[in-house]
């Protein structure tokens, strides 16, 4: 087998992997292709803006390694539940027992159907709203003393669970939902390091492991810092910032318009989140 052979194998291959990711989810679906579009327009960019020996000079071996490493670097949310990638709202599959459970307080207190009709309601809002404030917070934990009767014995409508869903501030996962969903890069990064990648490829492993990695130490799963990122790594990282913010297909968020997400980018970049520079790069490549 020549190496084009081998090429052309990788990339089917790569193909097959994007597909099964995108089957994972229903919100997932082109988020890996689009993210790998957006490294290869970016890199090829630079490749034509800076000479070769620049840090930011990509040939086309450069830039099929990082094509590579961008359509692999979701692999490892093959094992994140489903529930969790498709948790639309902040209840997910619990909202269908709060229902009944408040139907049956209803019937048990039909002096009181108004005010219970005026809790589930909030309940409702409080499940789908992006964000809450001070405000809703209070009026969920208002909810915390309602009780029917289960069994002849008093049942609170809304368990511990419940109210920590109804507490999310922003999003739809838990805290124990959100630490599994963070596992997906160390995972992708593990099953990676299983394939014996040559020449061109050897270093996707890290670049697609490290995609959630920000430059001042806050991102995951290593924490990594500054040069500890590669370039390779930092393109990937802002692509896919980007692409989930433009997405349209993301539970409890709606898309933001290209010039907005870039605002959002180059608030990370200033924070020292992101690359700067690469940030600067893309946003006028962008908008050019």
């Amino acid at each position: 087998m020549d190496n084009n052979d081998f090429a052309e194998l990788f990339r089917s291959f790569a193909a097959t992997v994007v597909d099964a990711i995108d089957e994972v989810s229903q919100f997932s679906k082109g988020h890996t292709a689009n993210v790998a579009r957006l490294c290869v327009d970016f890199a090829t960019h630079l490749g034509a803006a800076f000479p070769i020996g620049h840090l930011y000079h990509f040939d086309a071996n450069r830039i099929e390694a990082l094509r590579m490493a961008a359509m692999l670097h979701d692999i490892g949310k093959f094992a994140t539940p489903r529930h969790i990638l498709d948790k639309q709202t902040r209840l997910g599959e619990r909202i269908e027992p709060i229902r009944y459970r408040f139907a049956i307080y209803a019937l048990q207190n039909p002096d009181n159907a108004a005010n219970s009709a005026a809790a589930l309601a909030l309940v409702e809002e409080i499940n789908t709203i992006s964000w809450l404030t001070e405000e809703h917070l209070e009026k969920i934990r208002g909810l915390t003393d309602l009780h029917y009767i289960k069994d002849d014995k008093p049942a609170p409508l809304l368990d511990e669970q419940d109210m920590e869903c109804l507490q999310i501030r922003w999003g739809t996962l838990t805290e124990a939902e959100r630490s599994k969903m963070k596992e997906h890069p160390a995972i992708t990064g593990a099953l990676l390091a299983n394939v014996k990648f040559c020449n061109i490829y050897q270093n996707i492993p890290k670049i697609a492991r490290d995609h959630h990695e920000l430059l001042d130490g806050s991102g995951y799963p290593l924490a990594l810092r500054d040069k500890q990122i590669t370039i390779e790594t930092r393109i990937l990282t802002i692509m896919d910032i980007y692409e989930a913010l433009t997405s349209p297909d993301r539970p409890h968020k709606k898309a933001m318009p290209p010039t907005q997400a870039l605002r959002v980018l180059t608030n990370m970049a200033a924070e020292g989140k992101l690359d700067r520079e690469l940030v600067t790069l893309f946003a006028t490549h962008s908008t050019t």
